[in-house]
């Protein structure tokens, strides 16, 4: 039986996904399918704690960052622009890979980016026994292929990105391991009364049409573009229902956030926030919209969120970007992110006057089951 170390970045959240965090949560779900199918022996190096324990997966916890670091991350940039230092290697890492030489693993996954003294890793365990899972586009790539044997990424845009730059050599395998659902619950139907209830309880009445946004609260995401086109829609029936916080539960006011509040001031009864809302109920806010909005500006890596609202069946309004296809209806309205606030005025006034047009779509969705079946492929390569 095959160990794998897991190496997750220095800032994340608990691998149990108690607390949010979308790599979080997919890890989560690989510990759950092989708590059931015991194919491997997982090891999280990991700077946040567990609260329960697991019979094929083992937890070390690591300290994120010290007073040492503290100075070093002081120091560096000006030394790094005197061109004295190129980089600098924290004691996360560093314990990181004290840890990962004891346990002797079969295959190492570096979760997210690379650390900064990833040649230490290759080195010493073979960069055919690295891989790269990567879950956001890079800009300043760098040809890993002489520290990493595979790449695996989140979606075919993501995979194409890095072949496309001139920097990688084509030494370097790549792997597609496409994001599954955090839950079986996004299949769970309610009940006509629960919809009502929780309509209710939210604002909305029977014959409002509900948008959904679903998602961290950022720019990024266009959620301020969505909210402008909302304020742009006349008719006091399209409102809008925002789930999710700036980062991860229990997420602190930002004044990007203040700034959504702000641009709702004139349309306060037709936008409503919910803050974080747990996985386990999630569904039920999906199944009393009419309409899932995904506005991102960015490259969007692969939008889970995408499969959500297309697995409950929802219309779709998403923007052009990167490997969002990939993930939503292929019913799905897309806009262009160029002018998108007419793009989406435009579209959810075309759906809101075409209700008939349902989501269709049949493509089975990614599973838990899934998802943990084609990362055993990639290891048993």
């Amino acid at each position: 039986m095959q160990t794998i170390v897991f190496i997750m970045p220095s800032f994340s959240l608990a691998v149990d996904g108690s607390n949010g965090g979308a790599i979080e949560q997919l890890m989560c779900n690989l510990i759950e399918v092989n708590e059931q199918q015991k194919c491997f022996n997982f090891v999280f190096i990991t700077p946040a704690s567990v609260l329960q324990s697991y019979k094929q997966t083992q937890i070390y916890k690591i300290r994120p960052r010290n007073f040492m670091d503290e100075l070093k991350r002081i120091f560096y940039f000006p030394l790094k622009k005197l061109k004295i230092v190129k980089s600098y290697t924290t004691s996360y890492y560093s314990k990181a890979f004290k840890v990962t030489k004891q346990l002797k693993p079969d295959k190492i996954v570096i979760e997210g980016n690379y650390p900064n003294n990833i040649k230490a890793f290759s080195d010493y365990f073979g960069k055919e026994n690295l891989y790269l899972h990567v879950h956001h586009q890079i800009l300043d790539k760098t040809d890993i292929s002489k520290y990493f044997g595979t790449l695996i990424s989140v979606s075919k845009f993501i995979e194409q990105d890095w072949k496309n730059s001139n920097k990688i050599s084509s030494k370097l395998n790549y792997e597609t391991l496409f994001n599954c659902l955090s839950n079986d619950t996004f299949f769970n139907k309610i009940s006509n009364s629960e919809k009502i209830e929780l309509r209710k309880k939210l604002g909305f009445n029977n014959d409002d049409f509900v948008l959904l946004y679903v998602g961290r609260l950022i720019k990024e995401k266009g959620i301020d573009i969505l909210i402008n086109a909302i304020n742009r829609i006349e008719n006091p029936k399209i409102k809008l229902l925002i789930v999710g916080e700036s980062v991860f539960k229990n997420s602190k006011q930002t004044p990007f956030t203040k700034n959504l509040q702000t641009l709702c001031s004139d349309i306060p009864d037709r936008v409503i926030f919910t803050g974080f809302i747990p996985n386990t109920e999630l569904h039920k806010y999906y199944r009393i919209a009419d309409v899932h909005i995904v506005p991102s500006v960015y490259e969007e890596a692969a939008g889970l969120v995408a499969q959500e609202g297309k697995v409950v069946g929802l219309r779709q309004i998403i923007t052009n970007s990167g490997g969002l296809k990939e993930y939503a209806s292929k019913n799905a309205v897309v806009v262009d992110r160029k002018n998108l606030e007419d793009n989406l005025v435009k579209s959810i006034n075309f759906l809101y006057t075409h209700r008939t047009d349902v989501n269709t779509d049949n493509e089975p969705p990614y599973t838990k089951e899934y998802y943990y079946q084609t990362f055993k492929n990639i290891m048993e390569k």
